[in-house]
Protein backbone atom coordinates (compact mmCIF):
# COMPACT_ATOMS: atom_id res chain seq x y z
CA UNK A 1 0.00 0.00 0.00
CA UNK A 2 1.51 3.10 -1.01
CA UNK A 3 2.90 5.41 1.69
CA UNK A 4 2.46 2.83 4.45
CA UNK A 5 5.68 1.72 5.70
CA UNK A 6 4.73 0.15 9.13
CA UNK A 7 2.52 -1.97 10.48
CA UNK A 8 2.88 -4.25 7.21
CA UNK A 9 -0.34 -4.36 5.11
CA UNK A 10 -0.26 -7.54 3.22
CA UNK A 11 -2.12 -8.38 -0.12
CA UNK A 12 -5.12 -9.96 -0.12
CA UNK A 13 -4.09 -12.84 -1.22
CA UNK A 14 -1.29 -12.72 1.60
CA UNK A 15 -3.85 -12.04 4.04
CA UNK A 16 -5.79 -15.20 3.26
CA UNK A 17 -2.57 -17.25 3.79
CA UNK A 18 -1.77 -15.44 6.98
CA UNK A 19 -5.76 -16.71 8.02
CA UNK A 20 -5.12 -20.10 7.19
CA UNK A 21 -1.82 -20.48 8.77
CA UNK A 22 -3.38 -19.44 12.01
CA UNK A 23 -5.93 -21.90 12.13
CA UNK A 24 -3.18 -24.87 11.04
CA UNK A 25 -0.99 -23.39 14.00
CA UNK A 26 -4.44 -24.70 15.84
CA UNK A 27 -5.28 -27.57 14.46
CA UNK A 28 -2.08 -28.98 14.13
CA UNK A 29 -2.55 -30.28 17.97
CA UNK A 30 -6.06 -31.63 17.45
CA UNK A 31 -6.63 -35.08 18.42
CA UNK A 32 -6.78 -36.96 15.46
CA UNK A 33 -10.47 -37.92 16.24
CA UNK A 34 -11.10 -34.24 15.91
CA UNK A 35 -9.27 -33.72 12.61
CA UNK A 36 -11.12 -36.78 11.04
CA UNK A 37 -14.22 -35.81 11.87
CA UNK A 38 -13.60 -32.32 10.21
CA UNK A 39 -11.80 -33.45 7.11
CA UNK A 40 -15.16 -35.92 6.74
CA UNK A 41 -17.27 -32.86 7.06
CA UNK A 42 -15.26 -31.07 3.92
CA UNK A 43 -15.28 -34.42 1.88
CA UNK A 44 -18.96 -34.41 2.18
CA UNK A 45 -19.09 -31.66 0.43
CA UNK A 46 -16.50 -32.23 -2.29
CA UNK A 47 -18.68 -35.83 -2.51
CA UNK A 48 -22.26 -33.90 -3.20
CA UNK A 49 -19.88 -31.37 -5.58
CA UNK A 50 -18.83 -34.66 -7.39
CA UNK A 51 -21.85 -36.51 -7.24
CA UNK A 52 -24.15 -33.03 -8.98
CA UNK A 53 -21.32 -31.81 -11.89
CA UNK A 54 -18.72 -34.23 -12.55
CA UNK A 55 -19.59 -37.00 -15.13
CA UNK A 56 -17.39 -39.61 -13.69
CA UNK A 57 -19.06 -39.82 -10.78
CA UNK A 58 -22.79 -39.11 -11.48
CA UNK A 59 -24.83 -42.56 -10.08
CA UNK A 60 -21.55 -44.04 -8.68
CA UNK A 61 -21.56 -41.80 -4.96
CA UNK A 62 -25.86 -42.07 -4.69
CA UNK A 63 -25.11 -43.80 -1.41
CA UNK A 64 -22.81 -41.29 0.30
CA UNK A 65 -23.86 -37.60 -1.71
CA UNK A 66 -27.53 -37.45 -0.02
CA UNK A 67 -26.24 -37.31 3.19
CA UNK A 68 -26.50 -34.83 5.51
CA UNK A 69 -23.84 -32.78 7.83
CA UNK A 70 -22.17 -35.33 9.90
CA UNK A 71 -23.70 -38.50 8.34
CA UNK A 72 -20.55 -39.37 6.45
CA UNK A 73 -18.35 -42.14 8.62
CA UNK A 74 -14.78 -43.80 7.39
CA UNK A 75 -16.88 -46.78 6.82
CA UNK A 76 -19.46 -45.53 4.52
CA UNK A 77 -16.30 -43.08 2.76
CA UNK A 78 -14.65 -46.62 2.10
CA UNK A 79 -17.73 -47.91 -0.10
CA UNK A 80 -16.41 -45.22 -2.49
CA UNK A 81 -14.02 -47.41 -5.44
CA UNK A 82 -10.84 -46.80 -5.43
CA UNK A 83 -10.00 -44.02 -8.49
CA UNK A 84 -6.46 -45.51 -10.48
CA UNK A 85 -4.42 -43.61 -12.52
CA UNK A 86 -6.04 -45.47 -15.54
CA UNK A 87 -9.15 -43.63 -14.41
CA UNK A 88 -7.08 -40.46 -14.33
CA UNK A 89 -5.76 -41.30 -17.80
CA UNK A 90 -8.77 -42.73 -19.81
CA UNK A 91 -11.65 -40.35 -18.26
CA UNK A 92 -9.84 -37.18 -17.61
CA UNK A 93 -12.34 -34.64 -19.19
CA UNK A 94 -15.23 -37.02 -17.36
CA UNK A 95 -13.45 -36.06 -13.87
CA UNK A 96 -13.60 -32.16 -14.29
CA UNK A 97 -16.25 -30.44 -13.03
CA UNK A 98 -19.53 -29.34 -15.14
CA UNK A 99 -19.90 -26.39 -12.62
CA UNK A 100 -17.53 -24.33 -10.20
CA UNK A 101 -18.54 -22.96 -7.40
CA UNK A 102 -18.38 -19.07 -6.92
CA UNK A 103 -15.29 -17.70 -5.23
CA UNK A 104 -12.86 -20.88 -6.35
CA UNK A 105 -10.78 -18.61 -8.01
CA UNK A 106 -8.76 -19.06 -11.66
CA UNK A 107 -8.23 -22.51 -12.85
CA UNK A 108 -5.27 -23.74 -13.98
CA UNK A 109 -4.33 -26.70 -15.94
CA UNK A 110 -1.18 -28.93 -13.74
CA UNK A 111 0.71 -31.90 -15.87
CA UNK A 112 2.58 -34.38 -13.80
CA UNK A 113 6.01 -35.91 -14.71
CA UNK A 114 4.73 -39.06 -15.17
CA UNK A 115 7.43 -40.97 -12.88
CA UNK A 116 5.24 -43.79 -12.88
CA UNK A 117 5.43 -43.92 -16.86
CA UNK A 118 1.62 -42.56 -16.41
CA UNK A 119 1.64 -38.99 -16.95
CA UNK A 120 -1.67 -36.82 -16.16
CA UNK A 121 -3.20 -33.64 -16.76
CA UNK A 122 -5.48 -32.22 -13.90
CA UNK A 123 -7.36 -29.08 -13.22
CA UNK A 124 -6.27 -26.99 -9.76
CA UNK A 125 -7.83 -23.86 -8.59
CA UNK A 126 -6.76 -20.57 -6.92
CA UNK A 127 -8.24 -22.17 -3.73
CA UNK A 128 -6.12 -25.10 -4.37
CA UNK A 129 -2.96 -23.20 -4.91
CA UNK A 130 -3.51 -21.03 -1.85
CA UNK A 131 -3.75 -23.93 0.50
CA UNK A 132 -0.45 -24.92 -1.29
CA UNK A 133 1.09 -21.71 -0.23
CA UNK A 134 -0.05 -21.82 2.92
CA UNK A 135 1.75 -25.54 3.53
CA UNK A 136 4.81 -24.17 2.33
CA UNK A 137 5.08 -20.88 4.40
CA UNK A 138 3.87 -23.89 7.77
CA UNK A 139 7.23 -26.24 6.23
CA UNK A 140 9.19 -23.03 6.51
CA UNK A 141 8.07 -21.91 9.67
CA UNK A 142 8.08 -25.57 11.31
CA UNK A 143 12.05 -25.70 10.43
CA UNK A 144 13.24 -22.27 11.41
CA UNK A 145 14.50 -21.37 8.21
CA UNK A 146 16.12 -18.12 8.05
CA UNK A 147 14.56 -15.76 5.40
CA UNK A 148 17.48 -13.46 4.57
CA UNK A 149 18.83 -16.86 3.46
CA UNK A 150 19.73 -17.54 -0.01
CA UNK A 151 17.74 -20.46 -1.47
CA UNK A 152 19.00 -22.46 -4.93
CA UNK A 153 16.34 -24.67 -6.32
CA UNK A 154 17.16 -27.84 -8.64
CA UNK A 155 14.62 -29.40 -10.93
CA UNK A 156 13.52 -29.63 -14.18
CA UNK A 157 13.66 -26.38 -16.54
CA UNK A 158 10.55 -27.11 -18.31
CA UNK A 159 11.75 -24.55 -20.50
CA UNK A 160 13.27 -22.06 -17.68
CA UNK A 161 16.89 -20.79 -17.96
CA UNK A 162 19.42 -21.57 -14.78
CA UNK A 163 19.81 -18.50 -13.08
CA UNK A 164 19.16 -16.00 -10.51
CA UNK A 165 15.01 -15.21 -10.19
CA UNK A 166 12.83 -12.19 -9.46
CA UNK A 167 10.67 -12.28 -6.18
CA UNK A 168 10.63 -14.45 -2.63
CA UNK A 169 11.22 -17.86 -2.07
CA UNK A 170 8.97 -17.72 1.52
CA UNK A 171 5.13 -17.22 0.71
CA UNK A 172 4.04 -13.91 1.52
CA UNK A 173 7.56 -12.18 2.97
CA UNK A 174 10.56 -10.95 1.17
CA UNK A 175 13.48 -13.38 1.42
CA UNK A 176 17.07 -13.73 0.29
CA UNK A 177 18.16 -14.36 -3.47
CA UNK A 178 16.53 -17.10 -5.12
CA UNK A 179 18.28 -19.32 -7.92
CA UNK A 180 16.84 -22.47 -10.03
CA UNK A 181 19.31 -24.17 -11.73
CA UNK A 182 18.12 -26.87 -14.39
CA UNK A 183 18.62 -30.51 -13.21
CA UNK A 184 19.51 -31.77 -17.01
CA UNK A 185 22.87 -31.19 -16.17
CA UNK A 186 25.93 -33.80 -15.32
CA UNK A 187 26.95 -33.87 -11.59
CA UNK A 188 30.00 -31.91 -12.08
CA UNK A 189 27.98 -28.94 -13.40
CA UNK A 190 25.56 -28.51 -10.93
CA UNK A 191 28.28 -28.79 -8.34
CA UNK A 192 29.72 -25.88 -10.02
CA UNK A 193 26.49 -23.89 -9.60
CA UNK A 194 26.65 -24.79 -6.13
CA UNK A 195 29.78 -23.25 -5.39
CA UNK A 196 28.94 -20.37 -7.33
CA UNK A 197 25.86 -19.63 -5.57
CA UNK A 198 27.29 -21.35 -2.20
CA UNK A 199 23.43 -21.17 -0.73
CA UNK A 200 21.90 -21.50 2.48
CA UNK A 201 19.08 -24.11 1.58
CA UNK A 202 19.05 -25.80 -1.46
CA UNK A 203 15.38 -27.69 -2.49
CA UNK A 204 15.88 -30.55 -4.77
CA UNK A 205 15.53 -34.50 -5.31
CA UNK A 206 17.03 -37.23 -3.11
CA UNK A 207 19.15 -38.40 -6.22
CA UNK A 208 21.14 -35.13 -6.88
CA UNK A 209 21.84 -34.00 -3.01
CA UNK A 210 23.76 -37.65 -3.19
CA UNK A 211 25.66 -37.03 -6.27
CA UNK A 212 26.66 -33.45 -5.20
CA UNK A 213 27.89 -34.35 -1.59
CA UNK A 214 29.75 -37.31 -3.88
CA UNK A 215 31.24 -35.11 -6.49
CA UNK A 216 32.30 -32.60 -3.31
CA UNK A 217 33.61 -35.66 -1.57
CA UNK A 218 35.71 -36.48 -4.51
CA UNK A 219 37.39 -32.75 -5.20
CA UNK A 220 38.03 -32.27 -1.74
CA UNK A 221 35.43 -29.10 -2.03
CA UNK A 222 32.11 -28.29 -0.11
CA UNK A 223 29.88 -24.86 -0.12
CA UNK A 224 30.49 -22.89 2.92
CA UNK A 225 27.32 -21.58 3.94
CA UNK A 226 24.94 -24.55 3.08
CA UNK A 227 22.86 -25.34 6.06
CA UNK A 228 19.98 -27.71 4.97
CA UNK A 229 18.80 -29.80 1.60
CA UNK A 230 15.21 -30.01 1.42
CA UNK A 231 14.27 -32.74 -0.79
CA UNK A 232 10.96 -34.03 -3.10
CA UNK A 233 10.09 -35.99 -5.62
CA UNK A 234 11.82 -39.17 -4.94
CA UNK A 235 11.57 -41.82 -2.15
CA UNK A 236 14.33 -40.53 0.44
CA UNK A 237 16.44 -43.52 1.66
CA UNK A 238 17.86 -43.21 5.34
CA UNK A 239 21.40 -43.41 3.59
CA UNK A 240 21.16 -40.12 1.82
CA UNK A 241 20.53 -38.47 5.35
CA UNK A 242 23.38 -40.49 7.19
CA UNK A 243 26.17 -39.24 4.04
CA UNK A 244 24.85 -35.47 4.68
CA UNK A 245 25.01 -35.77 8.30
CA UNK A 246 28.66 -37.69 8.50
CA UNK A 247 30.28 -35.77 5.60
CA UNK A 248 28.96 -31.97 5.85
CA UNK A 249 27.05 -32.22 9.18
CA UNK A 250 24.34 -30.99 6.73
CA UNK A 251 20.39 -31.67 7.45
CA UNK A 252 18.31 -33.41 5.15
CA UNK A 253 14.68 -32.54 5.83
CA UNK A 254 12.07 -34.34 3.42
CA UNK A 255 8.63 -32.98 1.75
CA UNK A 256 6.28 -35.49 0.06
CA UNK A 257 3.84 -34.26 -2.40
CA UNK A 258 2.38 -34.68 -5.68
CA UNK A 259 1.51 -32.74 -8.87
CA UNK A 260 -1.98 -33.93 -8.68
CA UNK A 261 -2.48 -33.80 -5.24
CA UNK A 262 -0.41 -31.11 -3.49
CA UNK A 263 1.57 -31.53 -0.35
CA UNK A 264 0.65 -34.53 1.25
CA UNK A 265 3.29 -34.80 4.34
CA UNK A 266 5.93 -32.56 5.54
CA UNK A 267 8.98 -33.94 7.84
CA UNK A 268 8.12 -33.12 11.52
CA UNK A 269 10.32 -30.17 12.99
CA UNK A 270 11.13 -32.92 15.85
CA UNK A 271 11.99 -36.05 14.03
CA UNK A 272 12.31 -37.56 10.96
CA UNK A 273 8.98 -38.87 10.61
CA UNK A 274 6.21 -37.44 8.66
CA UNK A 275 3.16 -35.53 9.34
CA UNK A 276 0.22 -35.76 6.87
CA UNK A 277 -1.30 -32.35 6.05
CA UNK A 278 -4.47 -33.22 7.57
CA UNK A 279 -6.09 -29.91 6.60
CA UNK A 280 -5.66 -30.03 2.76
CA UNK A 281 -6.01 -33.84 2.47
CA UNK A 282 -7.00 -37.62 3.97
CA UNK A 283 -4.48 -40.55 3.65
CA UNK A 284 -5.21 -43.69 3.65
CA UNK A 285 -2.78 -46.76 3.83
CA UNK A 286 -3.89 -49.68 2.25
CA UNK A 287 -2.86 -53.68 2.67
CA UNK A 288 -3.58 -55.45 -0.84
CA UNK A 289 -7.21 -56.23 0.60
CA UNK A 290 -8.16 -52.76 1.01
CA UNK A 291 -7.78 -52.91 4.64
CA UNK A 292 -6.23 -49.57 6.59
CA UNK A 293 -2.78 -50.75 7.51
CA UNK A 294 -1.52 -50.52 11.45
CA UNK A 295 1.36 -49.04 13.09
CA UNK A 296 3.97 -50.53 11.73
CA UNK A 297 2.37 -52.06 8.45
CA UNK A 298 3.03 -50.93 5.14
CA UNK A 299 0.37 -50.48 2.38
CA UNK A 300 -0.60 -48.24 -0.95
CA UNK A 301 -1.45 -45.07 -0.49
CA UNK A 302 -4.91 -43.69 -1.26
CA UNK A 303 -5.63 -40.24 -1.39
CA UNK A 304 -8.53 -37.83 -1.20
CA UNK A 305 -7.78 -33.88 -2.31
CA UNK A 306 -10.08 -31.82 0.05
CA UNK A 307 -10.65 -28.80 -1.61
CA UNK A 308 -10.13 -29.13 -5.41
CA UNK A 309 -13.73 -28.88 -7.27
CA UNK A 310 -12.65 -28.29 -10.19
CA UNK A 311 -11.29 -31.90 -10.80
CA UNK A 312 -11.85 -33.81 -7.42
CA UNK A 313 -9.69 -36.50 -6.39
CA UNK A 314 -11.34 -38.87 -4.34
CA UNK A 315 -9.90 -42.02 -2.84
CA UNK A 316 -6.97 -41.70 -5.69
CA UNK A 317 -4.57 -44.44 -5.10
CA UNK A 318 -1.17 -42.23 -5.94
CA UNK A 319 1.42 -45.27 -6.98
CA UNK A 320 3.12 -44.69 -3.46
CA UNK A 321 4.20 -47.13 -0.94
CA UNK A 322 4.45 -45.96 2.66
CA UNK A 323 4.71 -46.90 6.35
CA UNK A 324 2.41 -46.21 8.87
CA UNK A 325 3.83 -44.33 11.94
CA UNK A 326 2.45 -44.27 14.96
CA UNK A 327 1.96 -41.31 17.32
CA UNK A 328 4.79 -38.72 17.63
CA UNK A 329 6.25 -37.32 20.46
CA UNK A 330 6.14 -33.72 19.17
CA UNK A 331 2.51 -33.99 20.36
CA UNK A 332 0.62 -33.17 17.36
CA UNK A 333 -2.34 -34.48 15.98
CA UNK A 334 -1.42 -34.71 12.67
CA UNK A 335 -1.34 -38.35 11.41
CA UNK A 336 2.17 -39.67 11.15
CA UNK A 337 3.95 -41.79 8.15
CA UNK A 338 6.91 -43.08 8.78
CA UNK A 339 8.19 -43.35 5.94
CA UNK A 340 7.34 -43.48 2.07
CA UNK A 341 8.69 -47.19 1.05
CA UNK A 342 9.03 -46.48 -2.84
CA UNK A 343 6.64 -46.65 -5.89
CA UNK A 344 4.59 -49.34 -6.67
CA UNK A 345 6.29 -50.13 -10.01
CA UNK A 346 9.34 -50.31 -7.71
CA UNK A 347 7.97 -53.32 -6.33
CA UNK A 348 10.27 -57.01 -6.81
CA UNK A 349 7.59 -59.69 -7.29
CA UNK A 350 9.80 -63.17 -5.87
CA UNK A 351 9.70 -66.21 -7.34
CA UNK A 352 7.83 -67.21 -4.43
CA UNK A 353 5.25 -64.66 -5.03
CA UNK A 354 6.28 -61.95 -2.26
CA UNK A 355 6.30 -57.96 -3.45
CA UNK A 356 9.24 -56.57 -1.60
CA UNK A 357 10.79 -52.81 -1.79
CA UNK A 358 14.06 -52.91 -1.65
CA UNK A 359 15.66 -50.35 0.90
CA UNK A 360 18.90 -50.23 0.11
CA UNK A 361 21.07 -47.82 2.39
CA UNK A 362 23.26 -46.08 -0.12
CA UNK A 363 26.29 -45.39 3.03
CA UNK A 364 26.50 -49.37 3.73
CA UNK A 365 26.98 -49.82 0.14
CA UNK A 366 29.65 -47.17 0.50
CA UNK A 367 31.55 -49.52 2.88
CA UNK A 368 31.38 -52.41 0.82
CA UNK A 369 32.46 -50.44 -2.84
CA UNK A 370 33.77 -47.26 -4.12
CA UNK A 371 30.34 -46.27 -5.65
CA UNK A 372 28.90 -43.27 -6.86
CA UNK A 373 25.14 -44.43 -7.85
CA UNK A 374 23.34 -47.45 -8.56
CA UNK A 375 20.37 -48.50 -9.95
CA UNK A 376 19.08 -52.45 -9.58
CA UNK A 377 16.30 -53.45 -12.49
CA UNK A 378 14.96 -56.99 -11.72
CA UNK A 379 14.37 -58.29 -15.25
CA UNK A 380 12.98 -62.01 -14.37
CA UNK A 381 11.68 -63.24 -11.19
CA UNK A 382 15.22 -64.85 -10.06
CA UNK A 383 17.29 -62.48 -12.07
CA UNK A 384 18.63 -58.51 -10.86
CA UNK A 385 20.77 -56.72 -12.78
CA UNK A 386 22.76 -53.84 -10.79
CA UNK A 387 24.30 -51.26 -12.79
CA UNK A 388 27.35 -49.25 -11.16
CA UNK A 389 28.59 -45.52 -11.68
CA UNK A 390 31.93 -46.83 -9.60
CA UNK A 391 35.21 -45.11 -9.13
CA UNK A 392 37.02 -48.33 -10.59
CA UNK A 393 35.89 -52.18 -11.08
CA UNK A 394 34.79 -53.79 -7.64
CA UNK A 395 37.28 -56.96 -6.82
CA UNK A 396 35.24 -60.27 -6.24
CA UNK A 397 35.34 -60.06 -2.64
CA UNK A 398 33.63 -56.58 -3.15
CA UNK A 399 31.14 -57.96 -5.50
CA UNK A 400 30.07 -60.91 -3.52
CA UNK A 401 29.44 -58.39 -0.85
CA UNK A 402 27.01 -56.29 -2.42
CA UNK A 403 25.55 -59.45 -3.79
CA UNK A 404 25.22 -60.31 -0.09
CA UNK A 405 23.87 -57.03 0.80
CA UNK A 406 21.25 -56.88 -1.70
CA UNK A 407 20.08 -60.84 -0.89
CA UNK A 408 19.51 -59.52 2.54
CA UNK A 409 17.31 -56.50 1.98
CA UNK A 410 15.39 -57.96 -0.99
CA UNK A 411 15.04 -61.40 0.63
CA UNK A 412 16.16 -63.51 -2.24
CA UNK A 413 19.39 -64.65 -3.48
CA UNK A 414 19.10 -63.37 -7.02
CA UNK A 415 21.24 -64.38 -10.25
CA UNK A 416 22.80 -61.07 -9.73
CA UNK A 417 24.46 -59.31 -13.14
CA UNK A 418 26.85 -56.41 -12.75
CA UNK A 419 26.84 -54.17 -15.20
CA UNK A 420 29.22 -50.96 -15.21
CA UNK A 421 27.79 -47.61 -16.46
CA UNK A 422 29.66 -44.18 -16.91
CA UNK A 423 25.75 -41.97 -16.19
CA UNK A 424 22.64 -43.48 -15.25
CA UNK A 425 20.01 -41.31 -17.02
CA UNK A 426 17.68 -39.51 -15.61
CA UNK A 427 14.03 -38.78 -15.88
CA UNK A 428 12.55 -35.68 -17.66
CA UNK A 429 11.35 -34.60 -14.52
CA UNK A 430 15.18 -35.06 -13.17
CA UNK A 431 14.15 -37.61 -11.09
CA UNK A 432 16.29 -41.39 -10.86
CA UNK A 433 14.60 -44.77 -11.16
CA UNK A 434 17.18 -46.09 -8.57
CA UNK A 435 14.11 -49.83 -8.80
CA UNK A 436 12.14 -51.24 -11.00
CA UNK A 437 10.92 -54.39 -12.28
CA UNK A 438 10.12 -55.85 -15.47
CA UNK A 439 8.20 -58.76 -14.31
CA UNK A 440 4.75 -58.55 -14.78
CA UNK A 441 2.17 -58.51 -11.49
Amino acid sequence: MPRLVWPAMPSRDDANVFALLHQFEQSQWWEPERLQARQLQQIQQLVSHAAETVPFYLGQLKDVAGLTDGQLTMELFRQIPILTRTDVQDHGDALVTSLMPPGHGELSVVKTSGASGQPLTVQSTGLTRLFFRTLGLRYHIWHKRDFSGTNMTIRSARGRPSGQTQGSWVACYPSGPSWFVDVAQPAPDLFEWLMKVDPHYVQTMPGVVELLVQHGLDTGRRPKRLREFRTMGELLESGVRQLCRDTWDISVTDNYSAWEAGIIALQCPECDDLHVQSETVLVEVLDENGTPCGQGESGRVVVTVLHNFANPIIRYEIGDVAEVGGPCSCGRGLPVLKRVVGRVQQRFILPDGRKVIPNINSVRLLEIAPLRKFQAIQTTPGDLEIRLMARRELTPDEEQRLFDHFTDECSWPFNYTLKYVDEIPRKDSGKYEVYRSEVAE
